[in-house]
């Protein structure tokens, strides 16, 4: 469904281009960090008693299950549900592992 006027969506795609590339790839990042954590509340509707592990696997399985046969869900889930320690970055403040390396 496009519900939007081609002379708005002209408008819209001219504004955006605007935009440094930076500006833009930071939005991308910024609605890829609201769409996860969407996901995440939804995840902790359904399952309110979630561990970190468990959140990791549903958000993989919502965001990229569909992209893999089973065997290798199972691959990725199994990698994915390994611990990982936490590192230092280089300003000495903990790093999270981040959800290309979990």
């Amino acid at each position: 469904m496009n519900d939007t006027s081609p002379e708005i969506e002209s408008l819209f795609f001219q504004m955006i281009m605007k935009k440094s590339g930076q500006e833009r790839m930071m939005m991308g990042f910024s609605m890829f960090d609201m769409a996860r954590s969407q996901v995440e509340a939804g995840i902790r509707v359904i399952i309110p008693d979630a561990d970190d592990k468990v959140i990791r696997k549903e958000i993989f399985l919502r965001f990229y299950g569909h992209e893999f046969s089973p065997d290798v869900q199972e691959k990725i889930l199994k990698r994915l549900l390994e611990e990982h320690p936490k590192s230092l970055n280089q300003k000495g403040v903990v790093h999270e592992p981040c959800m290309p390396c979990i």
